[in-house]
């Protein structure tokens, strides 16, 4: 089975259709009919699809490479920790499980329910101080975080949300396919840190540097693939910080 046909049926197990992904990821809703009937191995859009597509009903990596089976096995409830574990997690993510399926199973003060951040890029010709973009918090897309790395973080759960890598451009740090945990109320710059920004129309998670003059510096860590960028002030003004990227879950290249 091709990429197509795994994604035409990981969308009727999800129950969505394609403009209600395109709407969440803001990939063109005929760029992925078109994929839906072509013939293909891989696709660009492939990890922003999957985005979309949740987890206790379709197992990403089926989608991916065909192996396993097209629904995620082992979901017939919690193990005896009162969680389902991400491959290679460390106190991480806690998924397939929909936190509100099985409330009661949850200890209560260990864990918490995150929603999936969603950017949207700002109308156009914005005036001069006014967000070029806007964010919301899907709230009937969750995954269950436990709460210990918070804690020690001192986040407040209101402000994070999580959202998975697409790209290799982070690698070590973040893989595609991996989860991670954004703090939307960190927006200030701290020079060396990782954040979700939005620039030139596209959103990226970099890491940036205050340069002097009020310039920034946006680094991926493969910068043999994406090169890194130094901006002037005026041009730094452009960048809109969604915020820092403060924990994360995954297989990690495993």
């Amino acid at each position: 089975m091709n990429l197509g046909a795994r994604l035409k049926t990981a969308l009727q197990l999800a129950g969505l259709r394609a403009p209600e992904i395109s709407r969440a990821t803001n990939v063109p809703a005929a760029a992925i009919n078109a994929l839906l009937r072509r013939d293909s191995r891989r696709s660009e859009y492939t990890e922003r699809i999957l985005s979309a597509l949740p987890l206790d009903k379709v197992n990403h990596e089926w989608v991916r490479s065909g192996k396993g089976e097209p629904v995620p096995t082992g979901l017939g409830g919690l193990n005896g920790s009162g969680s389902t574990r991400a491959r290679g997690a460390s106190d991480a993510i806690t998924q397939p499980h929909r936190s509100w399926e099985h409330p009661e199973k949850l200890p209560e003060g260990s864990y918490v329910a995150l929603p999936r951040l969603h950017v949207e890029r700002g109308p156009d010709g914005a005036t001069r101080g006014r967000r070029k973009v806007s964010i919301k918090l899907v709230k009937h897309d969750v995954l269950t975080f436990t709460t210990g790395w918070m804690s020690y973080d001192e986040s407040r759960p209101a402000a994070l949300a999580w959202a998975q890598a697409s790209d290799d451009s982070m690698e070590t740090v973040l893989y595609p396919g991996d989860y991670f945990v954004v703090n939307t109320e960190r927006t200030e710059v701290v020079d060396g840190r990782t954040y979700v920004i939005f620039y030139e129309g596209q959103e990226r998670v970099r890491r940036l540097f205050r340069l002097p003059g009020g310039r920034l510096r946006i680094e991926a860590n493969n910068s043999q693939l994406f090169p890194t960028l130094e901006l002037s002030a005026a041009d730094a003004k452009g960048v809109s910080i969604i915020g820092r990227v403060v924990h994360r879950s995954g297989p990690g290249g495993l």
